[in-house]
C-alpha cells in the first residue's frame, strides 16, 4: 500500500498579513529615504507610514498569540518565523534607507547656504518703507523663512513658506499702513499681515482679529481663529488678544508683488 506523502499548508492568513506588513515597511523605507526631497509633506507622509506600519505589526502580533492558544503550532511557527525574517529586513532596510536621506542632504546641502535675499518695498522717493528677507530652509525645495524687515534694522519673522506660496501681494492702505497677502487664492496656506511703518509692528490674521507678532519673532509657528504661536529666541510666545479687523482693509489699494526671487514687481495681481 502506498502512503501519500502529507502536504504542508502554509497559513494563508500569515502570508497576506506579512504581505500586508511589507507594504506598509516598504512605504516607510520609501519616504524615509526620500524625506529631504519631500519638505513638509515628508513629516506628514512619515508618520502615516509609522502608523500603518505599527498598526499591522500589533495585529500580526495578536495573530501569534491568538494561534498559540489554540495550539496551531505550524502555524504559529511561520507567523514567528516570518516576523523574524521582517525585523530583519526592516533594519537592513532602514540602514540603506538612511544612507540614501544622508547622501541627498549632502549633496543638496549648498543649497540652504546661499546668502538670504532682501526684497525692499521702496516709496515715492525710492528710499526702502520696510523689506522682506527669504533665506532658503530647505536643501532642494523652495521653502523660506520669510522676515519683515524694518529700516531701523529692526526684524520680526512670519510664517514660514512651505507650500511654495512665498510671494506676497502688496496693499497700501489709506492711514498708510501696508496690507500683505501670502498664499494668495490657496486658503490653506494663505497667511495676511498688517504692516505698520511708523510703529515698526506686524499684525497676522487670526479669524477676524488683528493679532501682533512679538518684536523679537523669529517665525510663526501655529495660529488658529483665537491665538497665534510665535517662536523667539527665548521660546514659543502665545498671543491671544488683538485688535478687530473691523474697516481696517477698507480702501486698500494694490501696489505689486514681492517674490522670494528677490524682486518687486508692481502691476496687477
Amino acid at each position: 500500500m502506498c502512503k501519500t506523502k502529507k502536504r504542508i499548508v502554509f497559513p494563508n492568513t500569515a502570508l497576506g498579513l506579512f504581505f500586508l506588513w511589507g507594504c506598509f515597511a516598504a512605504s516607510f523605507l520609501a519616504v524615509l529615504a526620500m524625506k529631504p526631497m519631500l519638505g513638509t509633506a515628508g513629516v506628514i507622509l512619515t508618520a502615516l507610514a509609522e502608523h500603518g506600519l505599527v498598526s499591522v505589526t500589533l495585529i500580526y502580533g495578536i495573530l501569534l498569540i491568538v494561534s498559540l492558544v489554540k495550539k496551531e503550532w505550524r502555524k504559529a511557527i511561520a507567523i514567528f518565523g516570518l516576523g523574524v525574517l521582517g525585523a530583519i529586513l526592516l533594519f537592513i532596510g532602514t540602514g540603506f534607507a538612511m544612507a540614501i536621506n544622508f547622501a541627498i542632504r549632502t549633496a543638496a546641502w549648498d543649497a540652504t547656504a546661499e546668502e538670504p535675499r532682501l526684497v525692499e518695498l521702496p516709496n515715492a522717493a525710492g528710499a526702502p518703507l520696510f523689506s522682506v528677507e527669504y533665506k532658503n530652509v530647505h536643501p532642494i525645495l523652495a521653502e523660506y523663512d520669510k522676515t519683515i524687515v524694518f529700516s531701523s534694522g529692526k526684524r520680526i519673522g512670519v510664517w514660514r513658506d512651505t507650500g511654495g506660496a512665498g510671494a506676497f501681494a502688496v496693499y497700501q492702505l489709506p492711514s498708510g499702513d501696508y496690507y500683505l497677502v501670502d498664499g494668495l487664492d490657496a486658503d490653506f496656506i494663505r497667511n495676511d499681515y498688517y504692516i505698520n511703518v511708523t510703529q515698526e509692528t506686524v499684525e497676522i490674521l487670526c479669524g477676524q482679529t488683528w493679532l501682533p507678532l512679538p518684536d523679537n519673532a523669529l517665525r510663526v509657528t501655529m495660529k488658529s481663529n483665537d491665538f497665534v504661536v510665535a517662536e523667539t529666541v527665548d521660546g514659543n510666545v502665545t498671543v491671544e488678544s488683538g485688535r478687530p479687523v473691523g474697516d481696517s482693509l477698507k480702501g486698500r489699494r494694490y501696489l505689486g508683488l514681492i517674490n522670494p526671487q528677490g524682486s518687486f514687481v508692481p502691476g496687477e495681481v
